[in-house]
């Protein structure tokens, strides 16, 4: 049974959009502060040292924000946030570790022509995917052609790309796209429990704490963890983690 560390690094909350399935509230999604890097340089130490106290498989760090450009300096933050991870790491077979960066495709292409050249490094050290989301129902001509500019520069590192639905009448304005996953809302989202994994799923946030993200009931303070199965043992019913868009 393959033991992976899932850790989801919550860069901002801030987003644009105003999607009506979304779990944040407005005030959230206007907030602009954002995650310190000396968060990520103090947690990334902890979490691998249980990574290895418990010989984990497999490690893999999403950097996530939905406005990423909108960051002061972003493309200097994320050039830190991969040097601090890359020191990190250092001692870590790269087959053992994959980054995972996720974003909205709202921002210009000179930033995007800049970020793919940092993932690029990046993925010296690791193994690399770079993730874009867009919404349906704010679909529009200008995002369709930097969703093709995006897939044209992602050449050396893994692309992925998901479209959420509110409705399906909405998919046939977009459904001539290259995508990779479709999320559609409309629906009841019940995904089933992995079978032939165990994932620790963690979440650090502008907080600082270390916390669980799946909903599954384990203590908060990290370093206090025993060695479980989260996914053997959970008890809920389903998964609020998505396999195939979150490529594990």
């Amino acid at each position: 049974m393959k033991k992976i560390m899932y850790v989801n690094y919550i860069v901002s909350y801030y987003c644009e959009f105003n999607c009506k399935y979304c779990t944040l509230t407005k005030e959230q999604r206007k907030e602009k502060d954002y995650l310190d890097l000396n968060t990520i340089r103090r947690t990334i130490k902890q979490l691998l040292y249980v990574f290895k106290k418990h010989s984990y498989d497999q490690i893999i760090i999403c950097i996530t924000g939905d406005e990423l450009h909108n960051l002061p300096n972003p493309l200097e933050y994320i050039q830190e946030a991969l040097n601090i991870l890359k020191e990190a790491l250092t001692d870590i077979d790269r087959e053992k570790i994959r980054i995972k960066m996720h974003t909205n495709a709202n921002a210009s292409k000179d930033f995007y022509d800049k970020h793919i050249k940092l993932l690029e490094e990046a993925n010296r050290f690791a193994k690399v995917e770079f993730e874009t989301a867009y919404q349906s129902v704010y679909h529009s001509p200008d995002m369709e052609k930097m969703l093709n500019y995006i897939q044209s520069i992602t050449n050396n590192i893994e692309y992925y790309s998901s479209i959420a639905l509110v409705n399906q009448t909405h998919f046939d304005k977009i459904k001539h796209l290259k995508y990779h996953n479709v999320i559609d809302f409309s629906q009841k989202l019940i995904y089933p429990k992995f079978t032939d994994r165990n994932i620790n799923f963690l979440v650090v946030d502008k907080t600082g704490t270390i916390r669980n993200g799946c909903g599954y009931n384990v203590p908060n303070s990290l370093l206090m963890m025993r060695d479980i199965n989260h996914c053997e043992e959970c008890p809920n019913e389903s998964c609020s983690m998505l396999n195939d868009i979150n490529r594990i």
